[in-house]
């Protein structure tokens, strides 16, 4: 992809769709899940009069781990890791340089704390 400019800001938009296997242990869930990722990578130019835009799809897979703790309630706390793994990655680079200018990391890693509501939880009935 290429941007007619001096500099470049790069942004990813992406949806994951996800499965989950949650085993519980008293109060503690641990969810283990696996996602597709989809989305876009957008590169915009800036310093020039050409604010040029140049777009490209990411494709990736995301293992990631949950664990929460529900105390009592319908409340829940945790902590989430998401080590989202590159299966296309696509590279930036501008007029001025000969080297690409920014490529999609291979591997990445998110974290994160959670506080879960639910609402209905059906295997409460099973839990008895």
């Amino acid at each position: 992809l290429h941007v007619r400019s001096r500099r470049q800001r790069q942004m990813c938009i992406r949806d994951s769709p996800s499965a989950c296997w949650t085993p519980q242990l008293g109060a503690f869930m641990f969810g283990l899940c696996g996602g597709l990722d989809v989305g876009v990578v957008v590169g915009r130019g800036f310093g020039l009069d050409d604010r040029a835009v140049a777009r490209a799809p990411w494709v990736g897979i995301t293992p990631s781990m949950r664990g929460m703790w529900r105390p009592k309630g319908p409340v829940s706390f945790g902590i989430h890791l998401d080590a989202p793994i590159s299966l296309q990655r696509p590279v930036f680079d501008i007029d001025d340089f000969s080297t690409p200018l920014f490529q999609v990391g291979a591997v990445g890693l998110m974290a994160g704390f959670a506080v879960e509501f639910t609402f209905f939880d059906e295997t409460q009935r099973s839990r008895r």
